[in-house]
């Protein structure tokens, strides 16, 4: 499974150095940026107060979890405690942050590095602070604890409830579709864009399958990850995309062509 990893994001840089030269495409309106970054060092300081409210479990509140409580499409993460698949969710979750870096570095333009950064920091943050937030907001339970038996007096950690919704899900989620996404603006024209984006979406699934096969998570705690992790990467991008209009030839002469990917 670790040689997977290495082949995915070698099959990512592989398609990425065969595309053509790139377009500018992102702009930093700083009229509106400190919003953007407001909300997601806000939304941080917010996940930190929950957590730092939030108490951790009790043995008592422990002993009477019921696995038959959970509704039936979660429930099959009852029947998943694998180390293995925990550890290896790890090398992809971690390993994505690398795919912004591969965008950059192939051919971006070294003048887009700070509006690449900036808008990098943005996606980090707000993808950050809302899942601290919903999960000592929402304090789930982990499925694990539904399958183990510890001793009498067995403390537990903050980190126990906080299964809703799967972190590592949504930052392998936000950091690929981030990277595909400017890469699709760089690159609109380039045959490897489909590509791209089905290694950006294999990269999230296969991590949410393996937070669910380790234990850590149910099915549904990683599918609102995936998505919510997508929603912050393609926010960020559209509210820093590139509206040009330009002056070109259409059908009927000349025109306004508006550029929109």
């Amino acid at each position: 499974m670790k040689s997977n990893v290495i082949i995915l994001l070698l099959f990512f840089i592989m398609i990425v150095n065969s595309s053509a030269d790139c377009q500018e495409a992102y702009e930093i309106n700083w009229k509106n940026e400190w919003k953007y970054m407001s909300a997601g060092v806000g939304s941080n300081v917010l996940g930190w107060y929950l957590f730092q409210q939030t108490e951790p479990l009790t043995y008592e509140e422990y002993s009477v979890l019921d696995g038959s409580k959970i509704n039936r499409f979660d429930r099959i993460a009852l029947d998943f405690n694998s180390l293995q698949s925990d550890e290896l969710s790890d090398y992809f979750s971690n390993g994505s942050a690398i795919l912004p870096l591969l965008v950059y570095a192939s051919k971006i333009r070294d003048k887009e590095w700070l509006e690449s950064s900036i808008m990098y920091f943005d996606v980090l943050t707000l993808n950050t602070g809302l899942v601290t937030m919903f999960k000592y907001g929402v304090g789930r339970h982990r499925p694990y604890l539904y399958q183990q038996n510890r001793p009498v007096g067995s403390s537990f950690g903050r980190a126990d409830s906080a299964s809703f919704y799967s972190g590592h899900t949504s930052f392998a989620s936000s950091n690929s579709f981030f990277a595909a996404g400017i890469f699709h603006r760089a690159y609109p024209e380039s045959p490897a864009v489909p590509y791209v984006y089905g290694v950006a979406a294999a990269i999230p699934a296969v991590t949410g399958y393996l937070r669910v096969r380790g234990g850590a998570h149910f099915p549904s705690d990683v599918i609102v990850g995936y998505a919510a992790g997508a929603a912050v990467a393609f926010s960020v991008l559209y509210v820093h995309k590139r509206d040009d209009l330009e002056i070109g030839m259409t059908a009927d002469g000349v025109g306004l062509v508006w550029r929109f990917y």
